[in-house]
């Protein structure tokens, strides 16, 4: 049997067509919902953009992994607050907004001070946050209520997770949660409002506090500005 050379063509055209054409890609899956995780089952592997969806009051999504982490259980990068790079020394004398290495001599973040400069903001700015400014613009450290929310909408189990001590963040209205690895504090955005005075205020900003020293209860707290704390990003739905 023999075909024309049109016929032939038309065939041929046929056959590029159908084997140049690859199925769709599958719509690639925005976060990391373990709503029906069992608790036999391992935690997924994670990249540092995932995030969980506790079911919290203001809708708050938080991240499966620090910021400088590639993995849940990895601690990641500490940043001294309003900072955004890790340093090797942490102390008064190499924080970014501080003069002279004193506490009272603040540059920005400053409600109250003897010899500082005084700019009534208790929030950093964008280009201050850590989260921000490594992860990108859907992502912020944060809030001190945000982190309050975390703090009465979940119970904190001790855990490890691949040999790495921490705690599953889990939440009390569905059954999805985050692992925090074990650091003393994790940063929030905003300077800390449980102190008596002005000055207080300015040298300290709020965090959820490992107390180890005290039973090993996690609580909200404020730590000095300059130490080297961890990040949790948060973002919005």
């Amino acid at each position: 049997m023999f075909m024309t050379l049109a016929t032939f063509m038309v065939l041929s055209a046929t056959c590029v067509l159908l084997t140049s054409c690859p199925d769709d890609p599958e719509e690639p899956s925005k976060g990391n919902d373990v709503e029906q995780l069992g608790e036999d089952e391992p935690e997924k592997n994670t990249d540092t953009k995932e995030y969980v969806d506790l079911g919290l009051p203001s809708g708050t999504l938080w991240a499966t992994c620090n910021v400088g982490a590639k993995s849940p259980e990895e601690l990641g990068s500490l940043f001294a607050w309003g900072e955004t790079k890790p340093k090797d020394e942490y102390s008064w004398e190499t924080y970014k907004w501080c003069k002279g290495g004193q506490s009272n001599w603040l540059t920005k973040y400053c409600l109250y001070s003897d010899d500082g400069e005084v700019d009534g903001k208790k929030e950093l700015d964008l280009e201050d946050d850590a989260a921000y400014v490594n992860w990108g613009p859907d992502w912020r450290m944060p809030s001190y209520e945000q982190l309050k929310e975390l703090y009465e909408n979940c119970n904190f189990v001790e855990t490890e997770l691949n040999g790495v001590a921490g705690y599953r963040i889990h939440s009390t209205t569905n059954r999805n949660y985050i692992f925090l690895p074990i650091h003393e504090f994790y940063w929030s955005r905003i300077l800390f409002w449980g102190s008596y005075y002005y000055r207080y205020y300015s040298e300290t900003a709020a965090t959820l506090y490992y107390g180890s020293r005290y039973s090993g209860r996690w609580e909200l707290s404020g730590h000095s500005r300059y130490l080297g704390g961890t990040v949790r990003p948060v973002r919005n739905k």
